[in-house]
């Protein structure tokens, strides 16, 4: 109702707004700090709070926490902390006033030092990846923990010993630290502000190569990758040629080019470290998988050689003997071949059906060529005629086979240019026992030798005697280089008192006169030599062209005996004459791959060959 009421009121009088004001320091002294924001001022008295700048303060490997009310303290690791009873303000956050005062703040910069993990990994050809002294030796990776971003670490890779080289590093996320250098396997990593992957890669090596040698058959050997129909990266052309630029651990299929029907053969020979080398020895286009060094293969083309003999006993083909319908497998060339036969048979004719020739298919020791499959015959011929029995007339200018009755040995024979009858083989008597005893109806001499005399006299050592007969057998029947249609074998060495059975063994010092026997077969007799002698006669006859002269008297390198073992076999040929030339000597024919002297002369202890000429 209405009256009069009694009130109080404190009134306080208020002076000039209040203004307030925020510094942004920092006290980590560091003076790679930057981006400071500027101070704030001079905020009127109407705001009730402040919006603190946006900007972001940046150091060198460290991030920014905000900003601390009360002084921060710094750390030995250079970071800067803020106490637990100050209030802590993020960038572009909210500052409220207090009204009532005047409000002059600094705000302080908390600094932490930026630390990250840092994977490492291995690759192929990578066996190990070492940061800052932590290896590790996984593809899955290895995690390196704590690394400061900003600082600089060393980086290894371990390239595998062989078959790789270093390739580059990458990281991910990319470009997050930075390489001292992306392509070398040493190398330094500064880290960035993220944790990252790297992670390094190796090449396989590219500039390896492949040496390829073939046979004889073989023309070429494309080397292809991927596939044996796959791109050609080399060709080799030549035996023993290379293809370069492979590379290592790589499969490259080997695709030759070959004469059609041959049997192919791989060998390895070497494989570099790291490779499995050939896949196969006999597929016609294995591969062969890079090694780190050097890598060689052999390809041989083989050919199937059939032998067939018929009235022969056998062939002996480059050193080695087939019977009738044995084979061979062998490599395109040329060849010795000569035919082996039974008592009293002898060479008829040599044929060929298949791919190959002879060198003389006349020659019962010649050669084969060898060009692909092929089957060679060998026939053989029963031999009737004795060597005794051979006349002037009987003897022609054809060879012909005939046998020595004392041990069926057989003997080609035929008349020269100098329209004489001579012996085209070395006298093979004494290569076994004989049974028979050597008188005047089978033998060139006066007086008879028994057999079982004979026989002693063949003897494996010595040979040093002028007086005592002695011969040597022990490769009679093998053959060395030969000329002509003879059969090539060596025969047996006499001594000269065995070569003249017996009748010239005058003591060292003596000789008198020609030898007037020897051990030739009845009718037959030891060319006389020297100057003038037959041998000389006959190399005349034939222009002393000494080719000439080899291929018509089939000469054989047969070398001589003494000091209990053959000598000069394959190199030379000596060939006892009847001639005496002066005290212990005694004229001889000798015969060399490149020369001939009819008129040579020789110690009669040596052990020579014996040729015979019809009388």
């Amino acid at each position: 109702k209405a009256g009069t009421y009694t009130n109080t009121f404190i009134l306080t009088a208020v002076g000039n707004p209040v203004t307030y004001s925020i510094d942004f320091e920092d006290l980590s002294g560091d003076t790679s700090v930057t981006n400071m924001p500027a101070d704030i001022t001079d905020v009127p008295t109407s705001s009730i709070e402040i919006d603190l700048p946006s900007t972001i303060p940046t150091r060198t490997k460290y991030t920014f926490n905000g900003w601390c009310s009360l002084p921060t303290t710094t750390e030995s690791d250079g970071s800067t902390t803020c106490s637990s009873t100050a209030t802590i303000y993020n960038a572009g956050g909210k500052f409220g006033i207090d009204q009532t005062t005047t409000n002059d703040t600094t705000l302080y910069a908390i600094w932490e030092l930026s630390a990250f993990d840092i994977t490492i990994k291995t690759a192929p050809g990578i066996t190990k990846v070492t940061l800052n002294g932590q290896e590790c030796t996984s593809t899955s990776g290895c995690k390196v923990e704590g690394l400061i971003a900003g600082e600089t670490y060393n980086l290894a890779a371990e390239v595998a010993t062989v078959g790789y080289n270093f390739g580059s590093w990458s990281e991910s996320p990319t470009d997050t630290g930075t390489f001292g250098s992306t392509t070398s396997a040493n190398t330094t990593y500064t880290v960035g502000a993220s944790d990252s992957t790297i992670t390094p890669s190796a090449t396989p090596k590219n500039n390896l190569s492949l040496t390829i040698a073939f046979s004889a058959g073989v023309s070429s050997v494309a080397v292809k990758s991927g596939s044996a129909s796959g791109t050609t990266v080399g060709t080799v052309t030549t035996d023993g040629g290379s293809v370069s630029g492979l590379t290592y651990g790589q499969n490259y299929y080997l695709v030759p080019s070959y004469t059609s029907g041959a049997t192919l053969t791989w060998a390895q020979n070497n494989v570099g470290s790291g490779g499995t080398g050939l896949s196969s020895t006999s597929d016609t286009t294995p591969y062969f998988n890079i090694g780190d060094g050097t890598n060689k293969v052999t390809l041989t083309a083989k050919h199937t050689i059939t032998f067939k003999t018929s009235n022969a006993q056998s062939i002996v083909f480059n050193g080695t003997t087939y019977t009738n319908n044995q084979t061979v497998q062998i490599v395109a060339g040329s060849y010795s071949i000569r035919g082996n036969y039974d008592s009293r048979y002898a060479f008829s004719s040599w044929s060929v059906s298949g791919s190959g020739s002879f060198g003389n298919s006349a020659y019962q020791n010649t050669t084969f060529t060898v060009s692909g499959a092929a089957t060679i015959t060998l026939t053989g011929q029963y031999v009737s005629t004795s060597i005794q029995s051979i006349t002037s007339s009987t003897c022609t200018t054809t060879a012909k086979p005939v046998y020595d009755t004392r041990d069926n040995e057989v003997y080609w024979i035929q008349k020269l240019a100098d329209n004489k009858c001579w012996m085209l083989d070395n006298l093979r008597l004494g290569v076994a026992d004989i049974s028979a005893n050597l008188t005047s109806s089978n033998t060139n001499l006066s007086s008879t030798i028994s057999a079982s005399t004979w026989n002693g006299y063949r003897t494996t050592s010595g040979f040093e005697s002028y007086t005592a007969p002695m011969f040597n057998s022990a490769s009679a029947n093998n053959t060395t280089t030969s000329y002509g249609s003879g059969s090539g074998k060596i025969g047996v060495y006499y001594n000269y008192c065995a070569a003249s059975a017996g009748t010239y063994c005058y003591a060292y010092g003596y000789g008198t006169g020609n030898a007037s026997y020897d051990i030739c077969p009845k009718g037959w007799r030891m060319p006389t030599g020297g100057s003038g002698g037959e041998y000389e006669a006959l190399y005349t006859a034939y222009s002393s062209n000494a080719t000439n002269f080899r291929n018509a008297l089939s000469t054989p390198l047969s070398g001589y005996f003494s000091n209990s073992s053959a000598n000069h076999q394959g190199s030379c040929g000596y060939f006892w004459s009847s001639t005496y030339s002066y005290s212990s000597y005694m004229y001889y024919l000798d015969v060399s791959s490149s020369d001939v002297d009819p008129k040579y002369d020789d110690y009669r202890y040596s052990g020579d060959s014996v040729r015979c000429l019809l009388k």
